[in-house]
C-alpha cells in the first residue's frame, strides 16, 4: 500500500461523518465537516493556479484549522511548510525564502510580522489569515471564506510520493527544511497506536475502517503543532480515527490539563520532555484524586527525554499506562522506547535498543550492537527522509548507504551498556536543548556580538532541571561598558525567538578559545562550572 493521508482522511470521514474529529474549547469539528472544509481550502489553493507541490506554509498556534490547513494542502497535492510562530523578522524571512513558499497561512495576530516581511519575500503570492479575535489585514484573504467554499472533493490523482516540508532549528543554525514523502511517514508510524499500543499495522483502507472505535478515542496534544512531535503524532493517530484535542491557551497550565484529561475522557496525551512532565507530575502529586484519568492509555513524548525520576512518578500515578520516550528526529523519526508498570527504568542517559538503531565507528564501519563496550555514532534506518530542502551536501553528510541500506546519521555518541542499552554519550555538534526547542550557539553569538557593549561572547548551555539544558552567554564586555542580562537578552529577543536569549550570563576576561580560534564550548563550560556554576 502506498499511503497518503487525505485518501486516509477521507476514507474516514465517509465511514464516521459525526465523530468529532478536531476539539478546542467549545468547538468541535467533525470528520464529516473537517472533509468538506479541508476539501474547500484545498479548491480554493487549487483555484490560484499553484503548480503541483507547490509550498504553502502555515503560521498558526495550535487551533483546528492548522491540520485542516495541512490536509486542504495534501488533497490539492501541495507541499505544506511549518512556521515556528515564535519566530522573530530574521528567522521569519529565512524560512519562507528558503522554502520557496507561494502562499502563508497566518493567525490575523501576526499580520503585523507578516507585513515586515512581504517586502523581502517577492515568491510570496498569496496570504491567508485565520481569525484569532483580531482583524484580517485588508491585504489578506480571510481563511473562512475559504473553508465556506465549495466543498467536494478535488479532482486531482495524489501520490504516496507527495511531500511534505518540515522545518527543524537542528543542529547546524538555521532553520533547515526536511523534505519527507507522506508515504514513508505513514509507513514510519502508522497509526502511531501500531507500536506504542502493541497493534498491527493497517493493510489498506478497507482495514482502517473496520477498526475504527465507534466510541471515538482521543488525543490531546499539549505541544506546539508546529514542532514535529505534535505534528506527526496527530496526523498518526488521526490515521486511526483519533480526535485531536488543542487548547487556544500559549500558557501551560498542569492543573487546566488534567482537568481536560479527566473531563473529555482522554486516551492519550502528547508532550515534550521533562518541561511538560515535571509541572504534570507536580500536579499529581499534589491533587492526583481531584482526576479522573481511568481512560489514560499513553503519554507520549519526544523531542527531549524523560528524566529517570519523572518517568518513574508518572507510573507511579498511572501504573496502567503506557509511557512512550522517543529517540529520534525529524530527520529520522523512529527510536520508540515505551514504559509499562514492572518495567526496569534505565538511567537518563540511556536509550534502549530497537531494531531501527545500528551504530558506526570513524572509520565508517557499522558495529555490532549486541557487544557491549562497543562505541560509535548512533545511526537509524527504515523509513527515512528525502533529505534537507536545496541542500545537498548536508543531504549526504546526514544520509548514508552502508551496503544495500541507507541510514541517517544522527549526531549522537552512544556506548553498548553490559544489558543492551545504549548510552548516549555526547553529541557531535554543540547544540543545545532547551525544553525541546533546539538552540544554535553560533546563531545566538551573532546576534549578541551586534550589541555595542559587547566585545567577545560565547553561547553554552547550562544543566536545568525542568527545560534539560537552559541557555547561557559567557561575555567580554568593551571598557566602560555597563551590562545587564535583562538587557541582553531584551536584544536578543528584537532577532530570534525568546527561548534562544540567555537565562544566565557571565561575564568573563577572555573567551576560551581553541588553537584554531574557534570558541571551545566545553572549556566555556568549565569555566563557568569553575565559577561555582
Amino acid at each position: 500500500m502506498h499511503w497518503n493521508y487525505a485518501d486516509i482522511y477521507e476514507a474516514i470521514a465517509r465511514t464516521a461523518p459525526d465523530l468529532p474529529c478536531q476539539v478546542q474549547g467549545d468547538r468541535s469539528v467533525s470528520w464529516g465537516e473537517f472533509d468538506t472544509r479541508s476539501n474547500a481550502v484545498a479548491n480554493a489553493l487549487l483555484g490560484k493556479g499553484l503548480p503541483t507541490q507547490a509550498k504553502v506554509a502555515v503560521y498558526l498556534r495550535n487551533c483546528p484549522e492548522f491540520i485542516e490547513a495541512y490536509v486542504a494542502c495534501f488533497k490539492a497535492r501541495l507541499v505544506p511548510v511549518n512556521i515556528n510562530y515564535r519566530y522573530e523578522h530574521d528567522e521569519l524571512v529565512h524560512v519562507l525564502g528558503n522554502a520557496d513558499a507561494e502562499v502563508l497561512i497566518f493567525h490575523a495576530s501576526y499580520a503585523p510580522m507578516v507585513e515586515r516581511c512581504r517586502e523581502s519575500l517577492p515568491q510570496l503570492k498569496h496570504v491567508i489569515a485565520v481569525d484569532d479575535g483580531n482583524p484580517v489585514p485588508d491585504w489578506a484573504e480571510a481563511y473562512d471564506a475559504l473553508a465556506a467554499g465549495e466543498g467536494s472533493k478535488p479532482d486531482v490523482e495524489r501520490s504516496g510520493d507527495d511531500a511534505l516540508l518540515l522545518y527543524t532549528g537542528g543542529t547546524t543554525g538555521l532553520p533547515k527544511g526536511v523534505l519527507w514523502q507522506q508515504n514513508a511517514v505513514i509507513q514510519a508510524l502508522g497509526s502511531a497506536a501500531n507500536f506504542y499500543l502493541g497493534e498491527a499495522p493497517s493493510t489498506g483502507l478497507d482495514d482502517v475502517v473496520n477498526r475504527l472505535d465507534p466510541s471515538g478515542k482521543r488525543l490531546y496534544v499539549a505541544c506546539p503543532l508546529m514542532h514535529a512531535t505534535g505534528l506527526f503524532t496527530s496526523l498518526s493517530l488521526m490515521n486511526a480515527g483519533w480526535t485531536i484535542e488543542t487548547t487556544a491557551s500559549q500558557r501551560f497550565d498542569a492543573a487546566a490539563l488534567w482537568r481536560v484529561a479527566s473531563d473529555h475522557h482522554v486516551n492519550a496525551l502528547v508532550i515534550v520532555g521533562d518541561a511538560f512532565a515535571q509541572p504534570l507530575l507536580a500536579e499529581l502529586d499534589a491533587n492526583a484524586a481531584s482526576y479522573d484519568l481511568s481512560r489514560l492509555q499513553l503519554i507520549i513524548s519526544s523531542g527531549s527525554k524523560f528524566s529517570r525520576a519523572v518517568r518513574a512518578g508518572i507510573l507511579r500515578h498511572l501504573p496502567e499506562i503506557v509511557l512512550s520516550d522517543n529517540y529520534g528526529s525529524s530527520e529520522a523519526l523512529r527510536g520508540v522506547q515505551t514504559y509499562s508498570r514492572g518495567d526496569s527504568i534505565p538511567e537518563d542517559a540511556v536509550i534502549s535498543h530497537s531494531d531501527v538503531m545500528q551504530m558506526m565507528d570513524d572509520a565508517g564501519r557499522l558495529l555490532d550492537t549486541t557487544v557491549p563496550g562497543h562505541r560509535g555514532m548512533l545511526l537509524i534506518k527504515g523509513h527515512l527522509a528525502i533529505g534537507y530542502y536545496k541542500d545537498p551536501e548536508k543531504t549526504q553528510a546526514t544520509y548514508v548507504t552502508v551496503g544495500d541500506t541507507r541510514y541517517c546519521v544522527t549526531g549522537d555518541f552512544g556506548v553498548v551498556e553490559p544489558d543492551g542499552n545504549i548510552r548516549l554519550v555526547g553529541r557531535g555538534s554543540s547544540v543545545i536543548n532547551t525544553g525541546g526547542e533546539k538552540v544554535f550557539p553560533y546563531e545566538v553569538e551573532m546576534v549578541i556580538r551586534r550589541h555595542e557593549a559587547i566585545a567577545d561572547v560565547a553561547v553554552i548551555g547550562l544543566p536545568h532541571e525542568r527545560f534539560g539544558q537552559a541557555v547561557a552567554a559567557l561575555v567580554v564586555p568593551r571598557p566602560g561598558a555597563d551590562l545587564d542580562r535583562g538587557l541582553l537578552a531584551d536584544h536578543v529577543k528584537q532577532h530570534l525567538a525568546a527561548y534562544k536569549a540567555p537565562r544566565e550570563m557571565f561575564v568573563v576576561d577572555v573567551i576560551p578559545r581553541t588553537a584554531a580560534g574557534k570558541i571551545d564550548h566545553r572549556a566555556c563550560l568549565a569555566l563557568v562550572q569553575a565559577m561555582g556554576n
